[in-house]
């Protein structure tokens, strides 16, 4: 009896110690449909509070090194787009390429002749291009764990949904293209995570900062300037 007691205390010990996690893997999103998000949790239960929709497609999901196996479910402390909660570890998988890159710009970073880190990560095929203006925008008026979708079509309801773009969002680039539809209601096409489609303007505002950030690392990395 002794024995199967400490037996049993050595398992549950290693169901709760903290996982050695490489700070250099990043993981994605898998096994969510488009129009779904994965929900990032502020305790690792999936009665737990929402506090952001990560996208199907999502990237640059960091671990934090803990994990806890709650009833048949193992969930992982993760990091992703500055925020921190618990996800179910059964929907990341390892991201290579993110992780390729991610070492590429940690050596560039640490290389003392390197007159540019802030182009360090910069993509390769965006350098020769030519120097544009693009507006940058956020996310606003949606809910915390609500989503905003980006729609193949311009309308709600209408086309289908690329992805679902969380709360707070932001580093929307903005294309200039816009649509007044019947109900006069606005709607413009942006690019985000890789995506490009049609979302409600009453939903997205001008993020300044981000803008003035982008032009000056455009400005800085591109060959070609203005």
């Amino acid at each position: 009896m002794a024995a199967r007691r400490r037996l049993l205390v050595a398992c549950i010990a290693i169901l709760i110690m903290p996982v050695s996690v490489s700070a250099d893997e990043v993981y994605k999103v898998v096994h969510v449909k488009p129009a779904d998000s994965l929900n990032l949790r502020a305790y690792p239960s999936s009665k737990s509070r929402i506090k952001v929709a990560i996208p199907h497609n999502a990237t640059w999901v960091k671990k934090q090194g803990r994990e806890k196996r709650v009833g048949g479910a193992l969930w992982s402390k993760v990091s992703w787009n500055r925020e921190e909660g618990w996800v179910n570890t059964y929907y990341l998988g390892k991201d290579e390429r993110a992780t390729r890159l991610l070492g590429q710009r940690m050596r560039c970073l640490a290389n003392a002749q390197e007159q540019q880190r802030r182009c360090c990560g910069y993509p390769a095929s965006r350098q020769k291009q030519p120097f544009k203006h693009v507006a940058i925008l956020a996310v606003k008026g949606i809910a915390p764990g609500k989503t905003l979708s980006l729609r193949t079509s311009p309308g709600k309801g209408r086309g289908k949904i690329l992805v679902a773009i969380p709360h707070n969002a932001t580093w929307l680039s903005a294309s200039g293209s816009k649509k007044v539809l019947d109900n006069g209601k606005v709607w413009q096409q942006v690019r985000w995570n890789g995506q490009s489609g049609w979302v409600n303007s009453a939903n997205v505002v001008l993020d300044r900062q981000a803008t003035r950030l982008a032009d000056r690392t455009r400005q800085l990395c591109t060959r070609s300037r203005t």
